[in-house]
């Protein structure tokens, strides 16, 4: 139907229309997208060409630019592309733009999602600071961490103690020892301390280490696990809880933890449950609330990866947001809502948009921790996906 008739009887025939206009358009951004290069030049020579000019520089068709706010939040020069963290190659097509203005890719080989460009190494390092904890870093993402982090451990609420029971059903957690990969300020440690194991942690965050060994004298070391460990056997079972979407070589990591296992030991790892994006589109909350996530992965993915590292899945589930569920109702619909006026605020008021997507991300925040995240039964579609792995096992289900 061309696009004038659609307009012209939209006046008669209300939202029903309106919504399937934007159906259609939503299919006609999905499919082009999704074109090669050689349909991208049959269809658009312009933007073709563009594409063209620099290798693995991605141009973005009109119509996803035109889903995103124009305001850069980065320089060019703390920028760097990179190919596919599995299987190595250049071939992806762009899914849309972030709200600092990165492309969020899609391999066309294994179907990995991540961030191209995206932030060097020494800005990556840069965005850890007490600022990101605390609410004054550049990528602002928790208000209060350490608040937020207490309250979890005293009200029995954080989600150690459910990542501790999951393991549990594998391998026992009295008299083991664990090391917890981007430990924070050690509450995953606090809790498996108090089940009797022995554990160790791990961070590149100096603030958050200081705390945890001054508060709680956990043992903790500052840095990345390649650089401080050397490889041997040393621990039954190493978690890595909302840590993996954030490091600049995941298989590399797995390998390096993979390394450290004893013989029939777990890896535990929980990330954001990118299978969510076919259900919710732009607006699912990881893509806005953590703009330093840099990977974004599904079970199978997730579960490719550990492969490389010589590592097998035998078990995999999904989380949800399950308390207080009308209070996290009310909140998506505001956000969503919040989110329409902040694409139109940094496309005509770029000076707004800064302060704006500070609010955002703060928002998204509250949504996040609003609720606890619980086991989501039945199917794939939960907020987060916890997946263990252990070497040289078959695959097992729930």
């Amino acid at each position: 139907m061309p696009r004038l008739a659609v307009g012209q009887r939209c006046a008669r025939l209300g939202p029903r229309v309106r919504s399937a206009e934007n159906h259609l358009e939503n299919k006609r951004r999905d499919r082009y997208c999704g074109m090669d290069q050689a349909g991208l030049a049959a269809r658009a020579p312009d933007d073709a060409s563009r594409l063209m000019q620099r290798q693995h520089q991605h141009e973005v068709p009109q119509s996803v630019r035109r889903a995103t706010t124009s305001v850069d939040f980065w320089r060019e020069d703390e920028l760097e592309y990179t190919p596919c963290n599995i299987c190595r190659t250049d071939n992806t097509r762009v899914l849309l733009i972030r709200d600092d203005a990165l492309p969020l890719v899609r391999c066309r080989q294994c179907d990995l999602a991540y961030i191209d460009p995206r932030p060097k190494g020494p800005v990556l390092a840069a965005i850890y600071s007490a600022g990101y904890f605390t609410g004054n870093g550049r990528i602002p993402t928790y208000q209060d961490y350490v608040a937020t982090e207490l309250k979890g451990y005293d009200e029995r609420s954080h989600l150690a103690f459910l990542v501790l029971d999951r393991i549990a059903r594998l391998h026992r957690v009295q008299g083991s020892t664990l090391l917890d990969v981007g430990c924070g300020i050690g509450t995953l440690l606090r809790v498996a301390r108090d089940r009797g194991a022995a554990g160790e942690g791990i961070d590149i965050s100096s603030w958050c280490v200081d705390y945890g060994r001054n508060n709680f004298g956990l043992r903790l070391e500052t840095g990345r696990l390649e650089n401080v460990y050397a490889a041997g056997p040393r621990f039954d079972t190493i978690t890595c809880i909302d840590v993996i979407e954030h490091v600049p070589d995941p298989t590399a990591a797995l390998q390096a933890m993979a390394d450290l296992l004893k013989p029939q030991g777990i890896i535990c790892l929980l990330t954001p449950n990118f299978r969510c994006y076919e259900r919710y589109g732009p607006k699912w909350l990881p893509l806005h609330a953590n703009l330093e996530h840099l990977y974004y992965f599904d079970r199978d993915t997730l579960g490719r990866a550990g492969r490389l590292a010589g590592l097998d899945a035998v078990y995999w589930e999904t989380l949800e947001l399950m308390s207080r569920p009308m209070r996290v109702f009310l909140m998506n619909c505001l956000a969503h809502g919040f989110y329409d006026l902040l694409r139109r605020w940094g496309e005509r008021v770029p000076a707004l948009y800064h302060p704006a997507r500070r609010f955002w991300q703060t928002w998204n925040r509250g949504l996040v921790n609003s609720g606890i995240e619980r086991p989501h039964e039945g199917d794939e579609w939960g907020i987060s996906l916890l997946v263990m792995l252990r070497k040289g096992c078959a695959f097992g289900a729930h």
